[in-house]
């Protein structure tokens, strides 16, 4: 059953997610949230690190595992975060950086360091 909070109310209802690791993510997975999160209609939703996997840029084994190049990797994130706005409006969303996030970070470091 949904939480129905007043304007007044003392407390707030928060949803962390963590470790979509797009584009490795389980489709059934993120619609069940994303039907959860309209059910519940949290106040704030914190996406809690690694929500792109980045694996092209990664020092690990890179053999491609799904076909997506790197452009593709990031379009399908911002699809996927635009999805979640849409399914809350008003909620809170705050983005937590995690190790996979830091491969990006780091990425850019190195080889755009004009940005």
């Amino acid at each position: 059953m949904a939480h129905h909070r007043s304007k007044h109310s003392l407390y707030q209802l928060a949803v962390i997610a963590n470790d979509f690791q797009i584009p490795f993510h389980d489709e059934r997975a993120l619609l069940l949230l994303k039907l959860f999160l309209r059910r519940e209609r949290p106040d704030w939703v914190v996406l809690n690190g690694d929500f792109q996997d980045f694996w092209e840029i990664s020092r690990y084994d890179q053999t491609p595992r799904t076909g997506k190049e790197f452009r593709e990797e990031i379009e399908l994130g911002k699809k996927i975060l635009h999805s979640l706005r849409r399914t809350l409006p008003r909620s809170r969303i705050t983005w937590v950086e995690g190790n996979h996030e830091f491969r990006l970070r780091k990425y850019l470091i190195q080889n755009a360091k004009e940005l």
